[in-house]
C-alpha cells in the first residue's frame, strides 16, 4: 500500500474513488506501455498508446496531488510524466520522420492546458532541471513550432533568455487576465488581474474534457489552476494570501516553493548531470550513499556504475533513486 496518509485537498475526492482510480490508472498505464514496447518498425498504434499511457500518468500524478501526497514525493513523480513524453516525442518524430514533430497542439484547449501545466510544475517543484526538456516537446529539435502563444513564452522566458517574441494569446478567455498581470509594473495591480482570472478560470474553461468530471462516475482527478500559482512565484508576488479563497489555487505549492531547500547531493548531482533523480534500473553515476522515497528505509551505498534497483511496488509507479552524499 501506499506509505502516506489520505488527506485531500480537494473535497470532491473521497477515498475509496480515490484507491481504485488510481489503481485502474496504473494498469492502463502498464497495459499501453506494454502495447508500444518495440523500438522497431514503430507503428501508428503504439504511439497512440505511448501518448494516452503518458498522459494517465499525468492524470496519476494530479490525482496523488489532489489526494494529499507529499510535495517533496511529488516532485520526484513529476520526472516520470516528463520522461514518458520525451519517449513519446522521440517515437512521434521517428514515425513522422520530422524532428520538429510536436507532441502538444497548442491551438486545442487541452493541449494547451497540459503545456502549461507542465511547464508550471517544473517552477513550482523546483525542477528548473526539467524545464528545456518540457520546452522541445513543442518547440521540436530545431524550435520550428516555438513562439505560438504569448504566455507560454512569457512563462518559459524566465529561465531562458533566447526565447520567441509574440503576441498571440491562443485562449483569451480565460488567459487573457492572466497575460494582464504580467504586463503591469506594479504587484498590486498585477493580483487584481490574478483575482479575475481565478474567478472566471473554471467557467471559461467549460470545453476542457476534464471540466465536471467530479459529477459524473469516473474521471476526476482534480481542477488546479497551476498556471496562476506559477504566475505568483515569476511575479514575485509575496502576498497572495487574496487567493486562497478559489478552490482550484494549489497554496501549499507556493508555500514549498518558498520553503524548500535542495540537499547538497542533489546540487551535486544537478551541477553534475543536470538531473535530480536517476531512474532504477540505470547505473549510479557516482559512488555513495542513495535513497529512493517509494520505499521506507532505502538507503543505501553504490558504487559508480552499479544499477540501481528497481523497487516492486504495484501502487507506485516508475521508481527514481536521489543521490544523498558521498560518505
Amino acid at each position: 500500500m501506499l506509505d502516506y496518509k489520505f488527506s485531500r485537498r480537494q473535497q470532491f475526492l473521497d477515498e475509496k474513488y480515490y484507491l481504485s482510480t488510481r489503481a485502474a490508472l496504473i494498469n492502463a498505464i502498464q497495459d499501453f506501455l506494454g502495447e508500444s514496447n518495440s523500438d522497431e518498425d514503430i507503428e501508428a498504434g503504439w504511439i497512440d498508446s505511448y501518448s494516452i499511457a503518458a498522459r494517465y500518468q499525468f492524470d496519476l500524478f494530479i490525482l496523488d496531488y489532489t489526494a494529499g501526497r507529499s510535495i517533496d514525493h511529488l516532485r520526484v513523480d513529476f520526472e516520470s510524466v516528463i520522461n514518458l513524453f520525451k519517449i513519446l516525442s522521440e517515437k512521434q518524430r521517428t514515425y513522422y520522420k520530422d524532428p520538429n514533430f510536436s507532441v502538444f497542439d497548442l491551438e486545442l484547449l487541452d493541449d494547451y492546458c497540459l503545456y502549461i501545466w507542465l511547464i508550471s510544475l517544473c517552477y513550482l517543484l523546483k525542477r528548473n532541471d526539467l524545464l528545456m526538456s518540457v520546452a522541445k516537446l513543442v518547440d521540436g529539435e530545431n524550435q520550428e513550432n516555438g513562439g505560438k502563444d504569448w504566455i507560454v513564452e512569457e512563462f518559459l522566458a524566465f529561465a531562458d533568455d533566447n526565447r520567441f517574441d509574440c503576441s498571440d494569446v491562443l485562449f483569451p478567455q480565460p488567459y487573457f487576465e492572466l497575460s494582464n498581470a504580467f504586463v503591469s509594473q506594479d504587484n498590486k495591480v498585477s493580483l487584481k488581474h490574478l483575482h479575475k482570472f481565478l474567478k472566471k478560470w473554471y467557467k471559461d474553461l467549460a470545453g476542457a474534457p476534464w471540466h465536471d468530471t467530479h459529477k459524473t462516475d469516473g474521471g476526476y482527478y482534480g481542477y488546479w489552476s497551476f498556471e496562476a500559482a506559477c504566475s505568483v512565484i515569476l511575479l514575485e508576488i509575496n502576498d497572495d494570501k487574496e487567493l486562497y479563497d478559489y478552490l482550484y489555487y494549489p497554496k501549499d505549492l507556493i508555500a514549498f516553493y518558498h520553503s524548500f531547500n535542495p540537499t547538497a547531493g542533489e546540487e551535486n548531482l544537478l551541477n553534475k548531470y543536470n538531473r535530480v533523480t536517476i531512474k532504477a534500473g540505470e547505473k549510479a553515476p557516482q559512488s555513495g550513499y542513495w535513497f529512493t522515497v517509494a520505499s521506507n528505509n532505502s538507503r543505501q551505498y553504490f558504487n559508480a556504475g552499479e544499477i540501481l534497483p528497481e523497487i516492486k511496488k504495484q501502487d507506485w509507479g516508475e521508481v527514481y533513486w536521489q543521490f544523498e552524499k558521498e560518505e
